[in-house]
């Protein structure tokens, strides 16, 4: 099986479910976050210096908590497996063209040799 196939395969069965288990899940995590948040600002007073030092308030890595952005992990989803089918595209291009070159300049050589 080819990586065109295979990935064919994959955005038509499994990636679908995968991205929308990622969409709850990062509702999910964004609203546990919005939860811990109000949790800090209701408990004991805190240093200035420690709510920099906590990494877990941005799990997702996309700079905040709001559940209005839960759609950026699947479009960060798509992206990425449009640029490894992109990649894809390009690498078999690039073989191509290269054995096009190699072919032709082969050619050249034999009838080269053959001539003297």
């Amino acid at each position: 099986m080819s990586f065109s196939e295979g990935m064919d395969q994959c955005i038509r069965t499994s990636l679908p479910v995968l991205f929308i288990a990622l969409s709850f899940l990062s509702l999910a995590l964004a609203n546990h976050a919005t939860a811990s948040i109000g949790e800090e600002i209701l408990g004991p007073q805190h240093e200035a210096t420690e709510s920099f030092l906590q990494f877990t308030k941005n799990d997702l890595l996309l700079g905040s908590n709001d559940p209005f952005f839960f759609w950026l992990v699947p479009l960060f989803g798509v992206i990425s497996v449009g640029v490894c089918i992109v990649l894809n595209y390009i690498t078999l291009a690039l073989t191509q063209v290269f054995t096009f070159c190699y072919t032709k300049i082969r050619n050249v050589r034999l009838r080269n040799d053959d001539g003297r």
